[in-house]
């Protein structure tokens, strides 16, 4: 057992998330893309990070070191998450993931992995898609390429459709 892992959520170990269709994970991408809260590199993380939950039903996370990527990015990254989860954004994407009916959700904490796990005192910052706070268990990923994250477009499907039908 983790030590991150509270009394609480300890019947949530056997839970099996159920999958997202292909729409829904598209509806949420684009959730994601038409935030005002995020910045770009934030919004591109985020939907590289959904992206690798095999349509929501694997537990995955990613660490931002400070000595990797600098602490500014850290920071920014971490604010937009803060405001595209409701904190005080307009986004509210926590409560809209909630919407689909799963237990699952973004989430991020202070602190990276290391080979021993999750350390709450490591300079950075980690991210999930899971639905268990500091989930341990979930698969931890490395951070995309510059080059990855730069190949998800930013453009919403909305703005596209306006275009097609001029």
């Amino acid at each position: 057992m983790s030590p991150f892992l509270e009394e609480e959520h300890k019947e949530h170990i056997n839970y099996a998330p159920h999958q997202f269709t292909s729409q829904e994970m598209q509806e949420l991408e684009q959730i994601i893309i038409a935030s005002e809260d995020a910045t770009d590199y934030a919004k591109r993380l985020f939907v590289w990070l959904l992206r690798e939950t095999n349509h929501f039903t694997r537990r995955v996370a990613v660490s931002l070191r400070n000595a990797a990527v600098g602490e500014q990015l850290v920071n920014e990254v971490r604010q937009s998450a803060r405001a595209i989860m409701g904190c005080y954004g307009t986004t509210d994407l926590f409560r809209k993931i909630g919407i689909y009916g799963t237990q699952m959700n973004f989430t991020h904490h202070q602190g990276c992995f290391n080979a021993e796990g999750f350390d709450m005192m490591e300079d950075g910052h980690t991210f999930w898609y899971t639905f268990i706070y500091h989930d341990s268990r979930a698969t931890v990923l490395p951070l995309p390429s510059q080059e990855v994250l730069e190949a998800i477009s930013l453009e919403s499907k909305s703005s596209k459709e306006d275009e097609d039908e001029s």
